[in-house]
This record gives structure tokens, sequence and C-alpha cells, in this order.
């Protein structure tokens, strides 16, 4: 535990940029210091700025607004580190306490105009400054973003393009100040965001004009409806409407809890219900109906697809900066330390290669022994017989191993003999180096499995490894487009392996549960999800 908290201490201060307590010994040896990596790198040859305009496209001031918005408060958790401000939020918090927290960060951006004019303008203006921040937001916290996009998009979107003018007026603009809270009452335990197999039911009561609406089953219970827990005070239900002894679609807004509903809170711009009980409907053809009542989600799913890319942006740019700071290893015996982003995952391949070729003796090692043997031939014509065989699936993973190597240590000897160095070569050919490292890695997995599957003597078991190496050697081969830039498969058999994965997922799927259990596991360590979890009796209003 000593160990730990010394490990621990000094990567903290190593983190806060504070001078290190050295002893002695470590006194006399100089410390790396982080330095941005603007310091180093050189200038832009482009304007950042007009790079920045054509990838976020529009609402710049506004994006750059609410960057400044956030970090003005200390309610988004600001951290100093090394001269600057960093916003993460803090997940030591307990569930109860980042709930509340989101909360008082919605609260604070509608307050300072984050969502002006978001549902009762409806100008092509007012859409792509709330879809710029819409974007911005997931950089901060998905669960804010979330609990914003489900409120906004979902409940907002839902009152203003299924209802009619009296819904508006009641809803939209305290919908828009967060006075009202809402939330989305459509994914079922038992069928997900299946819509059409949804099992809430709802039946019209015409002597008291209202709706009740039931859950028949645990199955049936509103899951992932975001807010309800503690926050949301109004939701759009999704259920199916009995009229006539016929289902219909059926839309209403009201706190939900198996309770009678006024009719009139029915969002009717699609679908109506007379006082008498008569569905009334502009739309006759059912699909074309059931598409329009599905319409709210359309925003959500482009959100979703947006999010996705300020994720991989975050990532990126920390990835980069990160290796662009970070040194390890040396191209040359005692020399400077490489940038992580420069240094080229093949070296020892080619060195292996050289020394082999110099002494003219085998290969001995890194599992190059295959170079020993003849050339692989590949069948100009592939079949599903051919593929599943563990001798081609070993040839053709050889065959590009020992064709890159041949490659790379070709380029790399061609570079020095024009006078250039061994590690400018490495450099140059850095493309030829990441092919070649990632068909040794593949080699040595596939070797391994072998090696594996050759001590078994369980027929069954045997079949399903035979299985689970073809599945991994054919998606390989689908994936890496080496395997088309060098020829080693013709575009007719890469058409042919794609066929054969298909054909090897339906033949895998009986045995998926119990390779996943073979993992070996304890249920306490997975997700309840990963059990579709009911909790006896659990109210619908309790989940989040």
């Amino acid at each position: 535990m000593e160990k730990v908290n010394f490990r621990t201490k000094v990567l903290s201060r190593h983190l806060k940029q504070e001078t290190p307590i050295l002893n002695v010994i470590l006194q006399s040896l100089p410390c790396l210091s982080y330095n941005p990596p603007e310091l180093s790198e050189p200038a832009a040859v482009f304007y950042i700025k007009e790079m920045r305009k054509l990838m976020d496209g529009h609402n710049l001031e506004e994006r750059d607004w609410f960057f400044g918005l956030i970090l003005q408060s200390k309610i988004f958790n600001p951290v100093k580190r090394g001269g600057k401000v960093f916003l993460s939020p803090n997940y030591s918090q307990s569930k109860e306490q980042q709930r509340q927290i989101t909360m008082r960060r919605i609260q604070y951006l509608v307050e300072h105009g984050f969502s002006k004019d978001w549902l009762t303008v409806k100008g092509p203006e007012d859409e792509l400054r709330k879809l710029a921040l819409l974007d911005c937001l997931f950089i901060y916290d998905h669960s804010l973003s979330i609990k914003m996009g489900v409120h906004f998009l979902l409940w907002g979107g839902a009152i203003q393009f299924f209802g009619t003018k009296r819904h508006h007026d009641k809803w939209l603009k305290d919908t828009e100040d967060y006075v009202v809270k809402g939330c989305f009452s459509m994914t079922e335990l038992g069928h997900g965001s299946n819509v059409r197999g949804i099992e809430t039911v709802t039946t019209y009561d015409s002597s008291t004009g209202e709706f009740v609406i039931n859950t028949p089953c645990e199955s049936a219970q509103k899951y992932w409806i975001g807010g309800a827990a503690n926050h949301a005070t109004r939701t759009i239900v999704f259920s199916q409407l009995i009229i006539d002894g016929g289902n219909q679609e059926f839309r209403r807004e009201e706190l939900f809890d198996n309770v009678r509903v006024p009719r009139e809170n029915l969002l009717n711009l699609v679908a109506d219900v007379s006082p008498d009980g008569k569905y009334l409907t502009a739309i006759k053809d059912p699909d074309q109906r059931f598409a329009a009542f599905l319409s709210p989600l359309t925003s959500g799913r482009v959100t979703i697809a947006a999010s996705a890319v300020y994720s991989a942006k975050i990532g990126l740019a920390t990835a980069i900066r990160y290796s662009l700071t970070r040194r390890a290893f040396s191209v040359t015996p005692n020399g400077p330390e490489v940038l992580i982003l420069d240094y080229q995952v093949s070296k020892a391949l080619f060195g292996e290669y050289v020394a082999v070729k110099r002494s003219k003796k085998p290969f001995k090692g890194l599992g190059l022994e295959h170079m020993n043997t003849s050339r692989p031939v590949i069948p100009s014509q592939l079949t599903s017989s051919t593929m599943r065989q563990a001798q081609f699936q070993n040839d053709i993973f050889c065959l590009r191993e020992r064709d890159l190597l041949e490659r790379f240590a070709a380029e790399v000897s061609q570079c020095q003999a024009q006078g250039k160095s061994k590690e400018y070569a490495f450099t140059l050919n850095y493309q030829l180096a990441e092919d070649l490292g990632r068909a040794f890695s593949d080699r040595a997995v596939l070797h391994t499995f072998l090696d594996a599957e050759a001590s078994v003597t369980s027929g069954p078991l045997k079949s399903v490894l035979d299985l689970v190496r073809s599945m991994y050697v054919l998606v390989t081969l689908e994936e890496d487009a080496a395997f088309l830039r060098y020829g080693y498969l013709s575009m007719d058999n890469a058409a042919i392996v794609r066929k054969e994965v298909a054909k090897l997922c339906s033949e895998l799927r009986p045995d998926t549960l119990p390779l996943v259990s073979s993992f070996g596991l304890p249920d306490a360590f997975l997700s309840p999800i990963a059990f579709n979890w009911v909790e006896a009796n659990a109210s619908s209003s309790e989940q989040n």
C-alpha cells in the first residue's frame, strides 16, 4: 500500500508540474518536463480558423460563446493544471450527486440563453444554432447532453411535431424555459425501441372522456426514459391504443403511472380520438401513419451521430497532442528518444532479416521460421472449403508477412544505397512498416491459436475452435486492405471472403452464449443489463 501511495503522489506531482522530491542519487539526473507541442512543431501552413470553419460549418461564434459560458462557472468543475483551466465532470460522485449537479448545470445554461428560441421560433437560423450548441454539449459530459436532448428534442420535439395549437400554447414556452421538465416514455424492457412491439396498453373510456393506460406485465415497463427518476414532471408515452377491439398508435403527455388521462392531452396532429371514441386520421395508410409518428426521433439520431464526431475529435486531439510530447525509444544507440508519433510499432523484424541474409543461416526467432520454406501459393479461385482449412489460413498470413518484410527490407536497402540513413529510410517507408507490423501480429495470433488448438482432443470443442479460427482469419482478410493492395487476394476472392464471413456468423450463432460464458467472468462483474435485468415490482418512475 505504501508503494501505491508513493506512486500516486509522484504521478500527481508530475501532472501538476510540481518540482519532484528526489533522493540524492536521482538529483543529478535531469527530469523531462512537459512542453506544449506548439513550441516545437512547425507553424501551420494553412489558416486554422478557415479549416475549423470548413469542419464545423456554421455558428462558430455561438460555439465559442458556449465554451466561454461554461468556463465562467464553477458548476462545471474547472481545475487548474500547468497554467491552464480544464473542465471535467467529477465521476467519483454518487449517482444522486451527479443527477443533482447535472440538473443545476442545465438550469445554468437555460438561464444564460442556451435554449433561447429552440422551440418557439422555427426559422432555419435558429435550427442551425440549436444543432451547433448541441454539438458542443457532447464535448463536456454525455449525462448533460442526453438529459437536455431528451427534454428538448424528444419531449419538446414531440409536442412541436405531434401537437396542435392547444398543446403548443400550453407547453412549448415552458419547455423552452425549463419550467416544465419532460422525458420520453417509448423504450420498453421487452421490445426495446421496436414501437410496433410495445406492450403498454391504452383504452378509451367514452363515458368520462379519458384514456386509461396500463402496464400489463414486467416486460412492458418503460425503461431508459431519461430524467424520470427525479426531475421530469411530464412525459410523452407511446402505447397501443385499443378502440373497438383494434390497435392504433397513441401519444399523450402527462405524468405516467397507470392513470386516467384527459382526452385533450392526446397529441393529435397525426391522429385524434373523438369524444365518442372514434379514431380519426387523415393518413389512411397504416405504414405511412406509423412513420409519421416516429418523426421526432430523427433529430435524436442526428445528434447521436454528431456526438460520435465530437467524441472522435476529443480522442484525436488528445492522442495527437500526447504523441507530440511523449518520447520513447531511440532509433540509434545512445541517440535522442523519438516522439511516439514518429517512431516506427518493424525494426526488430528488419534486423532479423538482415542478420539472416548476411549469415546465410535459416530464420530462427520472432516466428519467422516459415520463411525457411518455399513461398506459399494461394489458389486463384477460393471456395468455402479452402478458406476454412488451417493450411490456407496459415499460408495467406505467412505470405503477407513474408512479402511485406522482403518489400520493406528492399526499400530500406535502396534508400541506404542512395546515401540516406537507415533511420531516414524507416521514416520514409512508414506505411510499409505499419502493414508489416500488423501482418506480424496477425500471424503470431494465428500460430498461437493453432498451437492451442492442436492440444485439444474433444471433438465438439475442436469444431467450435475451427469456426472461431476461420472467423478470425476471414474477418482479417476482409478488413485489412493490404490483402488487396499487394495482390494477395483478387477482387473476386475478396467478395467470396465477405460472403463466407456472413455464413460463419450464422454457424457461430448457436455458440455465442457458451463462448462468452467460457470467459469465466462471475455474473456479479457484468452489468445488470447483461441479464435483461428486471427488479421485482420495479416502478417505471424509478428508471432514469
